[in-house]
């Protein structure tokens, strides 16, 4: 038995429509105890499949009333009373429901037409309530941290992996909208999608901004020349307008006053990049030096990272090292106390394949009917050791260890999207805990 199930808070209970959803989509009501007002006998053949627009709740269920099937929609309410409340009656949108399920029974309602709409009572296990109740009220953001250890992997496994799946498309949404915008040029939507990676959260769109700012296209023409790269990055960026500076600084301003006028370049404002709370390994200055590195070593993105990438060729064009003036530097102009190569760390780079390169590959397979290609991203989330985080040190402390990317991408998903909005009804997890099965 899950832990709390036989415990009955003292508050009162009103369950919401979406838990009577819940309990009609999963036929978890008493069928011995669900009888039409009439007193005929209902049984349910099929419960039909939920409405997510205006209109019935459930559409095209099929229902035995007495001898008779009846084909059609069926509206859940709390209380019979609610069909007039929500003005039901009155709207013809309604006139096909075929059952109104309800928990009290409190009056008769109609179509508009005036006819009687057949309503059955809902009856189920209270227990059902308890357990429901027990995970909206804990306050914790992981209502099920004390039980989710129970959960067979038969039920675990399987959800985990359409989470992931749904994580990954998620993201790919978003790279699909830079394609469009990008009028379908792939290699510069992957660019921007790179640099975007680059920033990670806190600076993920400033530099979006800097890539759009200066396009892959352009960029291509000065690739064998790092300066030149350099100076066209940090300029853009918009961290070249002090007058004054060390040697290297003055270089690059100088550089990139002469392509910002042969280019008609227009650089970002200074102020949107966040140094604050930010480690100074991850500097947007740095991250900017090593995304340079990667394009000046690494002209061919696309083909190097969709076309031929495996794991160990996506991690050699990401492992990506600041020139040699980022050693003794942060930031411009005030050198560090320590000297040390700026390397886009292994975590990093495995932060940038999940992030970035694995919902591209989604969105490229999508796009180009590629079923191996789908494979491929998924193959590389197995083969890239599990994010260390606060959510994915939640879940397991709870018990629940992830044992690659896929899983703690997974983790992450169920996280946000469910536990955190309390979303159990619609979890495979909440539902088991809910039902309270042996």
């Amino acid at each position: 038995m899950f832990s709390g199930e036989n415990v009955f808070l003292k508050k009162p209970f009103v369950m919401n429509e979406k838990f009577l959803h819940f309990i009609w989509k999963h036929q978890l009501f008493d069928s011995l105890s669900f009888v039409d007002l009439s007193d005929d006998h209902v049984t349910v053949l099929d419960p039909g499949f939920p409405n997510e627009d205006e209109g019935p709740d459930f559409l095209n269920a099929r229902v035995k009333v007495g001898n008779v099937i009846w084909a059609g929609n069926v509206e859940i309410h709390r209380n019979a009373s609610d069909w007039d409340h929500h003005g039901h009656h009155a709207s013809q949108a309604y006139d096909n429901v075929i059952l109104h399920v309800v928990r009290h029974a409190d009056k008769m309602v109609y179509h508009s037409d005036g006819r009687k709409v057949p309503t059955a009572l809902m009856v189920y296990d209270e227990m059902l309530e308890a357990n429901y109740r027990l995970l909206l009220e804990t306050p914790a953001e992981m209502p099920c941290k004390h039980n989710i250890e129970k959960i067979e992997p038969v039920i675990l496994v399987p959800w985990l992996t359409r989470l992931a799946v749904e994580r990954i498309e998620h993201k790919m949404k978003y790279f699909l909208h830079l394609l469009e915008k990008n009028c379908f040029h792939w290699e510069e939507t992957l660019y921007q999608a790179l640099a975007r990676g680059f920033g990670m959260n806190v600076n993920a769109l400033p530099f979006e901004w800097l890539a759009q700012r200066l396009p892959f296209t352009l960029l291509a023409h000065y690739r064998h020349n790092k300066n030149q790269l350099e100076a066209l990055l940090f300029g853009q960026a918009g961290m070249l307008r002090d007058d004054e500076g060390d040697e290297y600084y003055q270089m690059l301003k100088r550089e990139y006053e002469f392509l910002r006028h042969k280019h008609h370049l227009v650089p970002l404002q200074k102020h949107v990049w966040k140094f604050m709370r930010t480690r100074p390994g991850n500097f947007p200055t740095v991250r900017i030096a090593q995304l340079a590195d990667v394009i000046y070593r690494n002209p061919f993105l696309f083909s190097s990272l969709v076309e031929e990438g495996n794991r160990e060729r996506m991690c050699a064009v990401l492992a990506a090292t600041a020139s040699s003036y980022w050693d003794t530097h942060y930031v411009f102009s005030m050198p560090s106390r320590q000297k040390q190569p700026k390397i886009f760390s292994v975590s990093s780079v495995h932060n940038v394949i999940v992030n970035v390169v694995v919902p591209f590959l989604f969105l490229y397979a999508h796009q180009k009917d590629l079923p191996s290609v789908k494979e491929k991203a998924i193959a590389l989330l197995e083969d890239i050791p599990p994010e260390k985080n606060k959510i994915v040190k939640k879940f397991t402390e709870a018990g629940v260890v992830p044992a690659n990317a896929m899983e703690s991408q997974a983790l992450i998903e169920l996280n946000k999207k469910y536990c955190a909005l309390k979303r159990c009804l619609d979890c495979s997890i909440g539902t088991r805990i809910i039902v309270g099965c042996e």
